[in-house]
């Protein structure tokens, strides 16, 4: 069941706060110095309201895409119940902001603290582990309402992250994990992960049509199938399908494979649901005459994804209020600090003449720019600055 408060676009609620209608505003009245992520939580709401309709289950937030707490309330008014935490930290933040949430605490590898903490302090009863010390540890706290995800892994290269480089076990791992959980009486369900980015549906079939193998095999009847998250964002150099495809196939494939007894169907976007409502407005600092240049932010600050993948999002430049033509080659694109690593694995097409106090807008930043960023060197994250208008893929 989702979570059913909704947050209307049009109401004054929504907007009232916001102080720029979109980055060329803000850019007429200020010529900020700083990094800024320019924050739309119209685009947000669309997004999220979007996906709900179009997934056939329930929708949970991967909350380490993106921890800020306006990101955490607009989702929640969006209609976002469910909420996949890794950490104590990120139990503690959800539910000091909404206590009645449904926490699934879906880090395989926990301590007994935590789990502790988890279940005692905090109320958690969705637990993912994937092997037998993961299990053990949960044992002493499993009741009839308790609900223990195994997680499996499956071997691909559709994605950009590979997941199963860490997490999961293999399907025959995951048939005597599943029945110690029942036997202990918990609920049991299925989970696994495709890895970011992923490119192919019918890597989320593969992974479907394993688990009604698994659970056949462990002859347990599962009380959910958590798809996981991966769903792709379509970054310049990313052409991907829409995720409403990878959720057509999924919603086949398990009425295929599950005829009689077909699982609830939870998963656990962070990336799709997030990365649209934020671009980050970065500052030229210094043009070299070979045409490097270096900007205000890196991959110590909210451009820290493009130092292991080499994603291109959408970009626009600005001088003076005004928006420019990209118009020159290529080029090499730095960031502040004196770190050589601090480059970005993309090279990037500005305008021919770029020039010192030129703005570089980033698009596509709302999963994992500020949830990664660090104060190395002394250049401290950008800060949020909320805008009205969704900029999206910056069309």
């Amino acid at each position: 069941m989702k979570h059913e408060k909704v947050c209307d676009l049009n109401s004054t609620a929504a907007t009232a706060s916001v102080p720029w209608i979109d980055t060329k505003h803000l850019l007429a009245h200020q010529t900020p110095d700083l990094p800024m992520f320019l924050y739309a939580a119209s685009s947000l709401i669309q997004t999220s309201r979007s996906l709900q309709l179009a997934f056939p289950g329930e929708v949970s937030y991967a909350v380490k895409a993106n921890p800020k707490k306006a990101i955490l309330e607009t989702l929640w008014r969006s209609g976002i119940g469910s909420f996949d935490v890794a950490s104590i930290n990120e139990i503690k933040l959800v539910r000091s902001l909404f206590p009645d949430a449904r926490l699934h605490f879906n880090n395989p590898v926990k301590s007994d603290v935590d789990i502790e903490r988890a279940c005692c302090a905090y109320g958690v009863r969705s637990f993912v582990v994937d092997d037998f010390v993961g299990l053990n540890s949960l044992i002493p706290y499993l009741s009839p309402d308790t609900e223990i995800t195994v997680r499996f892994k499956l071997e691909h290269d559709r994605a950009a992250y590979d997941f199963g480089s860490k997490f999961g076990a293999t399907p025959d791992q995951a048939i005597p994990l599943l029945m110690l959980a029942k036997k202990h009486g918990a609920r049991c369900s299925l989970t696994f992960h495709p890895g970011s980015q992923c490119s192919e549906p019918a890597v989320y079939k593969r992974y479907i049509q394993e688990s009604a193998v698994i659970a056949k095999q462990a002859r347990i009847s599962l009380e959910q199938l958590n798809v996981g998250g991966g769903f792709p964002v379509s970054y310049e150099n990313y052409a991907v399908l829409a995720v409403r495809e990878f959720f057509k196939t999924i919603y086949q494939t398990v009425a295929q494979c599950f005829p009689d007894n077909a699982p609830k169907l939870l998963c656990e976007p962070g990336r799709a649901l997030v990365a649209p409502c934020t671009s980050l407005l970065t500052r030229v600092l210094h043009v070299r005459e070979s045409g490097e240049v270096f900007i205000n932010d890196g991959v110590y600050g909210g451009l820290q994804e493009q130092s292991i993948m080499p994603i291109q999002t959408p970009i626009r430049l600005w001088r003076n209020g005004v928006q420019l033509e990209q118009d020159g080659e290529p080029v090499t694109v730095f960031g502040p600090t004196c770190d050589p690593v601090d480059k970005l694995l993309s090279t990037y097409r500005l305008c021919a003449d770029i020039k010192v106090g030129d703005y570089v807008e980033f698009g596509l930043m709302g999963a994992y720019g500020s949830a990664t960023t660090t104060g190395f060197n002394g250049f401290e994250p950008a800060e949020y600055v909320s805008v009205e208008r969704g900029l999206d893929r910056l069309e």
